[in-house]
């Protein structure tokens, strides 16, 4: 396997695996609101009608019920900020970082690739200057001249294909 498939795959795996952690602490942090809020409603309910029945008779009906609506926006208040206190763990952050080397990784290899491609475009603009030049009028040596960036070129492709075996 090539290095710049090895490092798509680090690359994919890093990214699935912060979905999946993404998807986790979303997903307990909906369980813990849905619970949260269950439970809130339950206890609030029950508790509301037996504090409303002595902030009646204390404060009279209506400063009883103004008084309990108070609490109570408090009391959910109090749950939502418990909830939403969830952090990146530590799990997230080393994948994060190791997102961040493949795609570092795989930027300098797109880098070397388009400067290959730059020397493969120069290579063949000589090669384009040097056949119009051989069909063009002039001398022969003018045109054996011409032929020499062709030669070159052609005698680094074949030592850059025996440097490769």
């Amino acid at each position: 396997m090539s290095a710049v498939m090895l490092k798509l795959r680090i690359w994919v795996h890093a990214e699935t695996a912060l979905l999946k952690i993404n998807a986790r602490r979303t997903g307990q942090r909906f369980t813990a609101l849905a619970i949260a809020l269950g439970l809130a409603i339950l206890a609030v309910g029950m508790i509301n009608m037996g504090i409303f029945e002595l902030l009646a008779e204390t404060y009279g009906r209506v400063k009883g019920a103004f008084y309990l609506a108070g609490a109570n926006g408090v009391l959910a208040a109090i749950v939502v900020f418990v909830a939403q206190r969830s952090k990146p763990g530590l799990e997230e952050e080393m994948v994060g970082e190791i997102r961040e080397m493949a795609l570092a990784e795989l930027q300098a290899d797109a880098d070397e690739l388009k400067e290959e491609f730059d020397r493969i475009a120069g290579r063949v603009q000589q090669i384009e200057t040097a056949v119009s030049t051989l069909t063009g009028s002039g001398s022969s040596l003018s045109k054996l001249s011409a032929v020499a960036p062709v030669i070159e070129v052609a005698v680094q492709a074949l030592k850059t294909r025996h440097g490769d075996k």
